[in-house]
């Protein structure tokens, strides 16, 4: 059975990132689909993906009209899941990659989230692990378009408005989880400097913490040049403290698959 991990947080605390790094550590050992579903198409730039077509040019050609008939190949009865594997799943090295795209018009995400969750649900039974990036706030918890997610990783900095977030985030997961089953969630402190500083932090939280993530140098070279995060050095702090939240993470599966 697939899992879905879902990892949010408010914006500019460096979710992508953390996203772009457990892609490149999951897809080692699971059959991976990765799911860019923040319109600002973060990790598709961040791991240097191109992609030909998105679930919103999907949702466009699908409108009556001409684009509709080339998009099914003259076959209405073509499964929508079949037209979005087709067309819009990019073959990476070692997984498979999905971008939601741009919304309908200014503030208007409605539709495009509908056809995300239908592509969540619909795909995740072909992986064993489905890992989303999703969009800064919480629209996507909001409609539910996570509504099958089994682990919601939250991402904070150490700033109070960032542990504000999170636990709005978790608070409205937690209520609409109660019609769809348990799941796990895991908080990862981003760029700390000193685990000192976040004492009086962690008072405000009632969420596992599951890491703290060092502040990386090598991030802004990596930005300044331009460089996919499928690249980034193994050895640095950051990917090794990755791996341990990982290990936490999937742990168990891998010893039972053994």
């Amino acid at each position: 059975m697939s899992r879905i991990i879902a990892v949010g947080g408010k914006g500019g605390v460096g979710k992508t990132l953390i996203v772009s790094l457990l892609t490149k550590i999951l897809q080692k050992e699971y059959d991976l689909l990765s799911i860019d579903a923040d319109p600002a198409l973060g990790i598709t730039y961040a791991i240097g993906a191109s992609p030909e077509m998105t679930i919103w040019d999907i949702r466009e050609a699908l409108k009556e009209g001409p684009g509709r008939q080339e998009m099914l190949s003259g076959d209405r009865d073509v499964p929508l899941k079949d037209v979005i594997r087709d067309r819009a799943l990019i073959n990476m090295e070692g997984f498979d990659f999905l971008v939601m795209g741009r919304s309908e018009g200014p503030g208007c995400f409605c539709g495009i989230n509908d056809l995300l969750r239908y592509a969540i649900d619909s795909l995740a039974r072909s992986y064993e692990i489905v890992l989303v990036d999703c969009e800064a706030g919480i629209e996507q918890v909001n409609r539910r378009v996570l509504r099958n997610t089994d682990t919601l990783v939250l991402v904070t900095d150490p700033t109070v408005r960032g542990v504000q977030t999170v636990c709005r985030l978790e608070q409205i997961a937690r209520e609409y989880s109660a019609d769809s089953g348990a799941f796990r969630t895991g908080l990862l402190f981003n760029r700390v400097y000193d685990e000192s500083v976040l004492d009086n932090l962690k008072k405000e939280v009632d969420i596992d913490i599951w890491g703290y993530l060092p502040d990386d140098p090598v991030i802004k070279e990596f930005d300044l040049q331009g460089r996919s995060l499928l690249e980034f050095p193994e050895s640095s702090p950051l990917y090794q403290t990755l791996m341990s939240v990982v290990s936490r993470l999937m742990g168990y599966e891998k010893e039972n698959k053994e």
